[in-house]
């Protein structure tokens, strides 16, 4: 019995040293499988330009891009959607593409797509009529809101859209709603339709911050009560988050803001300066803006691409062909 016992003992200790070397061993394949994953899949995020003639890019972290070729119309709106770049054209229908830029047509969706965003584990498109489509891109219609949705953002675990619409002698009727799953949106009401459409939307400093089209920035909580800070500069086109502050991009301005709404200006040099326009060409007007790399990055009218640090210092990257519109980080 004394012998049995000892034999068991000895089978108990092996069975527990192969355990803890197995045990081991799929942590360190785990441990490798993470650094793998981090340096050769994570790595390979690029970013992705959209310009006026329909040409798409992907770009590398030193701005070499390659050119996909362009779309039979402009692409007017880019999101990241289920592992795939989806763009929206100015003809109405929207596509999804691959990571060589191959690209499947889900046929039109009935209007100029100006607006994109993922919510609810659905793309979300937006023309004069808000849609919610799945990874086929079959769409549901959500109905015909005031205006044109021009801008989406998630905040608060909730989708807001903003409008705008041109009227006559150059007026700009534009309205913000705040949208849950199902689509059924409250109307927030209207902004001052002088100071232009609700061009952009970001979440900053835990506040849905606003950008009319001639520069006026507002901050709203979660219940649609906003802020009026007042015009900034020129004209807004693009906003992003970078360096904890609001950066803002338009007509011959390029601007950092603090949450109590205090913009530092800066030319493509990262001196401060004291107006509107700065010292560059009449065609250095951002269009539109992206955070990669640990680096914002601006994409301008005539289709120079920048890459910009913290304190406004810029390294231009070349002409990419074409105004760049878009971009997405993918």
């Amino acid at each position: 019995m004394q012998l049995f016992s000892k034999i068991s003992q000895k089978l108990f200790n092996i069975k527990t040293k192969k355990l803890f070397f197995i045990l081991i061993g799929l942590i360190v394949l785990n441990t490798l499988f993470i650094i793998s994953y981090y340096f050769f899949v994570q790595k390979k995020e690029r970013l992705w330009i959209a310009q006026g003639n329909g040409t798409f890019q992907s770009c590398s972290t030193d701005g070499n891009c390659i050119n996909y070729g362009s779309k039979k119309y402009p692409i007017t709106s880019m999101a990241v959607y289920n592992n795939k770049l989806w763009i929206g054209l100015f003809d109405g229908s929207i596509q999804s593409c691959d990571a060589n830029g191959n690209c499947i047509d889900y046929g039109n969706k009935g209007g100029y797509i100006h607006s994109m965003a993922v919510y609810n584990n659905k793309l979300w498109i937006g023309s004069d009529i808000l849609q919610s489509c799945d990874v086929n891109g079959s769409c549901i219609s959500h109905g015909h809101k005031k205006y044109n949705i021009v801008s989406m953002a998630i905040y608060n675990n909730k989708l807001f859209i903003g409008e705008d619409e041109q009227g006559p002698a150059g007026m700009q009727s534009n309205a913000l709603q705040l949208c849950d799953i199902n689509g059924n949106c409250i109307d927030y009401g209207n902004f001052d339709s002088n100071l232009g459409g609700i061009i952009s939307m970001v979440v900053f400093d835990n506040k849905l911050w606003i950008a009319q089209s001639d520069c006026t920035l507002h901050s709203c909580d979660a219940n649609g009560n906003c802020i009026n800070h007042g015009r900034k500069c020129n004209s807004i086109y693009s906003m992003a988050v970078y360096d904890n502050k609001l950066w803002t991009g338009g007509n011959f301005v390029f601007q950092s803001c603090n949450k109590n709404s205090n913009c530092t200006k800066y030319n493509y040099k990262g001196n401060c300066i004291n107006s509107d326009r700065t010292t560059l060409k009449d065609n250095q007007i951002i269009h539109s803006m992206a955070v990669y790399n640990n680096k914002l990055w601006i994409g301008l009218f005539g289709g120079s691409l920048q890459s910009c640090d913290a304190n406004g210092n810029c390294i231009d990257h070349g002409n990419k062909g074409n105004t760049i519109d878009l971009m997405a980080v993918w």
